[in-house]
């Protein structure tokens, strides 16, 4: 071995770790479940029913596409995924909507509202863990602001929804139109 130099047989491996990681992501980005199979039968999860291994691997991923994981995330039968995912990230310090967008970055929201719901909730409880925000009643007040955040999102990159729209739907009074 040279001196300051890597070895390579430590190259090699990490090479082929990374390869299976490649190809696990590639795998569960066709079907979840086969790709998580794969990457506990490689190692690279410990087991299919530990929800901290998993998280860490959908986290740390950036090859996953998001959203598709957005869609396994909501699941009902993920509830522990999602916890522990949402564990994983520190929301101290910032607003609501700061919040929000880091946890959206690494995922896409699905479109049916009950997987939405499932999602906010789980990210309000997290927001409000630990030393809870002076401008923040409650988790209930993150789900409900978190929502709304959401849903006017949605709605100013809708094409077929007009401000005119907005002003009748959301109540919106004095709002130049």
């Amino acid at each position: 071995m040279t001196e300051g130099y890597p070895d390579p047989e430590e190259l090699q491996k990490q090479r082929a770790r990374k390869q299976i990681i490649i190809n696990g992501a590639n795998k569960f980005n066709e079907d979840p479940k086969k790709g998580i199979q794969y990457l506990v039968a490689e190692n690279i999860i410990d087991r299919a029913d530990n929800p901290d291994s998993i998280a860490r691997f959908l986290k740390g991923t950036s090859r996953i596409n998001k959203k598709l994981l957005g869609e396994y995330l909501s699941k009902k039968s993920n509830m522990d995924i999602l916890t522990v995912f949402m564990e994983m990230f520190d929301f101290s310090g910032k607003r609501v909507d700061e919040a929000l967008r880091d946890m959206l970055e690494t995922f896409r929201l699905p479109g049916e509202s009950a997987l939405i719901e499932r999602i906010v909730s789980v990210f309000s409880e997290k927001y409000c863990s630990g030393v809870k925000p002076d401008d923040v009643e409650d988790k209930d007040a993150v789900f409900v602001l978190s929502y709304a955040i959401i849903m006017l999102n949605t709605d100013q990159h809708n094409p077929n929804f007009k401000v005119s729209q907005a002003v009748d739907y959301y109540g919106i009074e004095g709002a130049n139109c």
